[in-house]
């Protein structure tokens, strides 16, 4: 069984749930704005771990999401954007409920 770690470079939780997930993707801010979800042991013959993280971008208007994901190697690297949607003190974001949705 693989083990999950999930951490936003202050918290480090193992096996989280998805309300804890979820949890760290909303505390997410221009100083805190990356949250890393890795597989351990999920390759154990390579040097490479399985992967999704999320950096927080401050672009005009009103910001991006990228999102990157490894399954493998460096040829199993996959990233997109995800735009923001709404100003930064809404409560309610599609782009984030995007984000979200990926990484749990």
């Amino acid at each position: 069984m693989f083990k999950i770690r999930a951490t936003d470079g202050v918290r480090v939780l193992d096996d989280p749930s998805e309300e804890q997930l979820h949890d760290l993707l909303a505390d997410m801010n221009l100083s805190c704005n990356i949250v890393i979800v890795e597989r351990l042991g999920s390759n154990p013959v390579s040097d490479y771990g399985d992967f999704i993280q999320v950096m927080l971008n401050a672009d005009p208007n009103y910001g991006s999401f990228l999102v990157e994901y490894r399954e493998g190697g460096p040829t199993a690297h996959f990233q997109t954007t995800v735009l923001r949607e709404s100003d930064w003190d809404s409560v309610l974001d599609y782009g984030f409920e995007r984000v979200v949705w990926v990484d749990l």
